[in-house]
């Protein structure tokens, strides 16, 4: 295992929802967590890369997001499971586009995870 946790955001066209939701969650994330979040992107088209340089500009500034272009909708489940040829974690978090963190949510999670299961 390389990280601890490994999140996966499915996307189709809410991309000011996930700048929103990385933002929030890098902001409120401890670094000492080591995470590595996956975006996979159902919507995106050439035309969208043209006019939106931006929400990838976001992506790149964070080493511990990967974004992957699924080049077409394979829809919500299909899409989450694209990631699992990835996964190195010991947990994994599905999470939707439109989270906002206003607190650290993934420690708590993992330390009653980490005492409670075998």
């Amino acid at each position: 295992m390389s990280e601890e946790l490994s999140v996966c955001i499915v996307a189709y066209h809410n991309y000011n929802d996930i700048k929103r939701a990385i933002e929030t969650m890098e902001n409120y994330t401890p670094a000492k967590l080591t995470k590595k979040v996956y975006i996979v992107d159902n919507g995106n088209t050439s035309e969208w890369e043209k006019e939106n340089k931006e929400f990838l500009k976001v992506i790149e500034q964070y080493p511990d997001v990967e974004y992957i272009d699924a080049y077409k909708n394979l829809g919500f489940g299909k899409g989450n499971n694209a990631v699992l040829p990835f996964l190195k974690s010991k947990y994994h978090c599905i999470m939707n586009p439109d989270i906002v963190f206003k607190e650290d949510a993934f420690t708590p999670i993992i330390k009653y995870m980490d005492d409670n299961l075998v």
